[in-house]
């Protein structure tokens, strides 16, 4: 009822990865998508005219409106991108007009010297 199995046969040829599982290939990464560096100046109003420039070495982000000339230098470290020297520049500016603003009304109205 046991059958011995014949010693003189030959075997069966070895597999290279027995019972393994195939390993699967790595995907590559996803590009990252890209960061903007040319915005709208809101001085001039004029679109895609500010630029910005990230000198690292020197840790300053720097930008320029072509048309009007406005510019501004920050402070910068390794995690700054550009959108973070456009947006400071931004509210910087609108610091400086509140504080006009309320220097103007803290003032009172001005008085018309002629009349």
């Amino acid at each position: 009822w046991l059958k011995r199995r014949d010693l003189s046969a030959p075997l069966p040829p070895p597999t290279t990865a027995m019972g393994r599982r195939r390993s699967m290939a790595m995907k590559p990464p996803k590009p990252r998508p890209k960061v903007d560096t040319q915005f709208d100046c809101p001085f001039c109003l004029h679109p895609r005219t500010v630029g910005v420039k990230m000198d690292r070495r020197m840790a300053l982000g720097k930008l320029l409106c072509r048309i009007c000339g406005a510019d501004y230098q920050m402070k910068i470290n390794y995690l700054h991108i550009p959108v973070d020297v456009y947006s400071d520049w931004v509210d910087h500016a609108d610091a400086i007009a509140k504080a006009k603003q309320s220097e103007e009304a803290a003032a009172g109205p001005a008085e018309d010297p002629e009349e």
